[in-house]
């Protein structure tokens, strides 16, 4: 629900309003009842969450105490019975929680065998009560799990996994973040916000060779 029912034209009255809502759809309506809306988007998304100015409003992180952009902005374009036009705007945030990016990047081959943080970056903080040790897994041949320890950073919105020791040579290894995570303040994990059900998280990279004899 959006309310802009505090319009008003000094001189005049407001006859027509159209909503502009970033996402595609466009509707003009008849005022007053107009001026209060409701209107649906299809699904979260990382928009807000990436760092990025993606409404072109020449600005970032001017929405949310947790560092969101907007996913969309909403414009009002008011008219009344002379004629005569204001807009005015609104930034909305619906920021999916899920993985960025990886450390090593997903793909990346040749990784040092001593490489001591796995990381994963993500779009909102985690909840740390939520961080179970089977959240987050790296695991190697045969899908076995690496041993470590797994802690937080960036505020939490990065998860790092410490190995216990050096990494296998010659290894494909895969990282996996479990739909069970939830945010700080915010939706729970899911790798597809677009998708039916929650989606979990998978990187993968190999480790190098043994040196020669």
């Amino acid at each position: 629900m959006i309310d802009a029912s505090g319009s008003f034209d000094p001189d005049g009255q407001i006859v027509s309003v159209t909503w502009n809502w970033g996402d595609g759809a466009i509707e003009t309506l008849e005022a007053p009842a107009g001026l209060t809306v409701e209107h649906s988007y299809f699904c979260l998304d990382l928009n807000g969450c990436n760092g990025i100015d993606d409404d072109s409003d020449g600005a970032t992180d001017e929405v949310g105490t947790f560092g969101c952009d907007e996913s969309h902005r909403i414009t009002l374009l008011v008219e009344d019975n002379d004629g005569a036009t204001a807009v005015d705007t609104i930034g909305v945030s619906f920021c999916a929680f899920l993985a960025i990016s990886s450390e090593p990047g997903n793909g990346a081959v040749d990784v040092d065998t001593l490489t001591t943080a796995i990381r994963v970056h993500l779009s909102r903080a985690v909840d740390p009560a939520t961080l179970d040790p089977g959240d987050f897994a790296l695991t190697g041949a045969g899908d076995v799990p690496v041993p470590g320890s797994v802690f937080v950073e960036d505020g939490g919105k990065t998860l790092t996994f410490t190995p216990a020791g050096p990494l296998a040579p010659s290894t494909l290894h895969t990282i996996k973040l479990g739909p069970a995570l939830s945010s700080l303040f915010g939706p729970g994990f899911d790798q597809a916000p677009c998708v039916a059900g929650s989606s979990p998280y998978a990187a993968v990279f190999t480790t190098r060779g043994p040196p020669p004899p």
